[in-house]
């Protein structure tokens, strides 16, 4: 027997004259000795004031209530349920666990290559690590990124983060970005010297996905044209 079912029962053997109390079964019935396991109600039901009936129907509309409200707040509870399950299966599939935005498929479905120029370097506040600007020209429109990288040691000209990672100024890394928008773009710390060894250098499409984020998303800055 479950509580909800034995709170049921009680509700009618609290105020029947049949009921009894046994110190091993609690709450037990004098014409069957047992602890009570009727359904809905009891056919030997009686009230001291011999209202049973009216009594009976108080109790079962007051369990109907009860009843009613219970099935509203499971269904409250199914539809949270499946909102949040689609709300999660939303920010899943628009999110991947780095915090990165799984635009890669909207942006990267064609995408070229140039070469960035690093142009300048900062150290963060409160932060251990070097920040590096730098420029990317697509077409006649020149962008501008930045890249991160912590690290410690006493940073040079030409090694600031204290060994030869990224080269400033005038350092030439691989800028990857995408056709529909190039200020979509993955900055490759890979040193190339011109154009060919831009194109002779092998990254896979995993290798820039991995590293694709809109936080990475360059700002323009001018167009050569005008």
């Amino acid at each position: 027997m479950n509580k909800k079912e034995d709170s049921r029962r009680y509700q009618f053997c609290n105020i029947c004259i049949h009921s009894s109390f046994d110190s091993k079964l609690g709450k037990v019935c004098k014409l069957t000795g047992d602890k009570p396991a009727f359904i809905n109600t009891c056919t030997n039901f009686t009230t001291k004031n011999n209202n049973q009936e009216e009594c009976k129907d108080s109790i079962l509309a007051d369990n109907r209530k009860k009843d009613l409200k219970e099935t509203r707040r499971k269904r409250i509870e199914i539809r949270i349920s499946i909102i949040s399950i689609i709300l999660i299966t939303i920010a899943y599939l628009s999110y991947d666990f780095y915090g990165k935005k799984v635009l890669y498929s909207d942006y990267f479905h064609e995408y070229n290559r140039t070469i960035a120029i690093t142009k300048d370097i900062s150290y963060p506040r409160n932060s251990v690590g070097w920040s590096i600007g730098y420029l990317y020209k697509v077409g006649t429109k020149i962008y501008k990124g930045s890249y991160y990288v912590a690290g410690e040691g006493e940073p040079s000209t030409k090694y600031p983060f204290g060994y030869p990672i990224i080269n400033y100024p005038n350092g030439k890394y691989i800028v990857i970005y995408s056709v529909k928008d190039p200020r979509y773009h993955v900055f490759i710390p890979q040193s190339v010297r011109n154009k060919t060894d831009l194109m002779n250098v092998k990254i896979t499409e995993n290798e820039i996905k991995d590293n694709f984020s809109i936080y990475d998303k360059g700002k323009f800055v001018k167009d050569l044209r005008k």
